[in-house]
């Protein structure tokens, strides 16, 4: 398995307190109506916030988002519930896991592994259940957080080891802190 990389990893953006309580919230299976009700919001309004929020951490789909919100540790095991023990995942769960993480619809997997459709619903059936994940961004979260996946299967720009020994060499980049409570007005769309 190759580690060759052209590039270092990209940098973590600079996010507001508000950017990072929707991250956390993406990757805890939070609804974009849960969320526009937490904030007081309309969904269309938080629906904006949130393709900018893509935009600025690199990600074309929300679960990506999420994964790159774990890479970043933004997101980390303290936020996401995380099945005990770990699951173990037989070869058909491993593979598509991989391709739920680069970002690949159920079709598309399916086209991908040579397999139906219906089969790709029933695996993740189980793997949202391994995980005790509701959505695609916790199951992203989740498999990155439990060492499930490599980081590169959430984007080739990161190498491709564990999130645990990808952060055990990056020892001075600590989490995140958790966000403060955050006032109406700093949602105001820009």
């Amino acid at each position: 398995m190759s580690e060759f990389h052209l590039a270092s990893p990209p940098a973590p953006p600079e996010l507001t307190a508000v950017d990072l309580e929707l991250l956390r919230m993406i990757a805890t299976s939070h609804t974009l109506n849960a969320i526009a009700r937490h904030f007081s919001y309309q969904p269309r309004t938080i629906s904006e916030r949130l393709n900018r929020l893509r935009s600025a951490v690199g990600a074309d789909t929300t679960w990506h988002a999420a994964s790159l919100a774990v890479l970043h540790r933004f997101i980390t095991d303290t936020d996401v519930a995380l099945p005990s023990p770990r699951p173990r995942l037989n070869g058909a769960q491993t593979r598509v896991l991989h391709e739920v993480l680069t970002r690949h619809s159920a079709t598309d997997i399916a086209a991908r592994l040579d397999i139906s459709k219906r089969t790709v619903d029933t695996v993740l059936t189980q793997l949202r259940t391994a995980f005790a994940a509701k959505t695609r961004n916790q199951l992203a979260a989740a498999a990155l957080l439990t060492d499930s996946v490599t980081c590169s299967a959430a984007d080739t720009r990161f190498p491709n080891v564990p999130l645990s020994q990808f952060l055990a060499t990056r020892p001075g980049q600590a989490p995140a802190p958790a966000p403060a409570a955050v006032p109406r007005t700093a949602v105001a769309p820009r």
